[in-house]
């Protein structure tokens, strides 16, 4: 799932099966909602956007 929330800017959660990784405040994001990624796929390019100044990931 891609979206642009105002206190998490571009994010990103990767489902992984068993965890969903978020990555967000990235400065843009380079894949489409729903795409297959492997390992080594570039998900975004970091930047500040959202409330903080940082790449910020979180495992759930």
């Amino acid at each position: 799932m891609t979206a642009t929330i105002a206190t998490r800017g571009n994010h990103v959660i990767v489902d992984c099966g068993d965890f969903h990784v978020e990555i967000a405040h990235s400065g843009s994001v380079r894949v489409a909602a729903r795409a297959l990624m492997s390992s080594g796929d570039q998900v975004g390019k970091v930047g500040n956007s959202g409330s903080e100044q940082e790449l910020f990931p979180q495992t759930r």
